[in-house]
């Protein structure tokens, strides 16, 4: 019994210390000199910039999920990334990157406007006619997902698309993954070629 009023003393004098703290630190947050001006602006400018990235996702989803000459998607796929991935070509970036404290519902409208670009550059993917438009497109739908992202990815059907291309025989994107495969069929193991 002794044992145990000695703990409950000590929790009791912990619980104390730390509730001491506790409100020592809050009374020296209050008593910081805290500008309403300052921390307006810093929520104005996560606003400003979360909308232009916004503004910026739909004007490039529309002109993405338009027919447009090759050369002109080239140059719409080039800004897109270089803009989000920060110049950085080699880096993978997310694209809410630099986007953090603006708010679930321009999380969600930015989002939203990403995966229609996204959704354009897969139908070019599986409509493509040459090899480099492929890598060019490739090298495009190059970015880091968070878990909520995946059932958009999942949607899209980047994944099909990826591995059956536009369903023809010579299939240009496993040309441009690397080498085209052979397929042959092996009935029993004496009809199986030896190199």
């Amino acid at each position: 019994m002794q044992t145990s009023k000695g703990a409950i003393k000590s929790f009791t004098e912990r619980k104390r210390e730390i509730f001491d703290s506790s409100v020592m630190s809050i009374l020296a947050c209050l008593q910081t000199p805290i500008h309403t001006q300052r921390i307006k602006k810093q929520v104005e400018n996560v606003f400003v910039n979360a909308s232009k990235r916004i503004a910026g996702l739909r004007i490039l989803g529309e002109l993405m999920n338009m027919e447009l000459p090759v050369k002109q998607r080239y140059d719409l796929m080039s800004w897109f990334c270089v803009s989000l991935r920060g110049n950085k070509s080699p880096s993978v970036a997310h694209y809410l990157d630099d986007l953090k404290g603006c708010g679930h519902h321009l999380e969600d409208l930015a989002r939203e406007n990403f995966f229609k670009i996204y959704r354009g550059m897969v139908r070019q993917l599986k409509e493509a006619k040459e090899e480099e438009e492929i890598k060019v497109i490739l090298n495009s739908l190059k970015w880091k997902f968070l878990a909520r992202d995946h059932i958009s990815l999942r949607q899209l059907d980047i994944f099909k698309v990826l591995h059956e291309g536009n369903g023809k025989a010579d299939n240009l994107i496993k040309k441009s993954w690397g080498r085209p495969l052979k397929q042959e069929v092996v009935s029993s193991e004496k009809d199986k070629k030896t190199d």
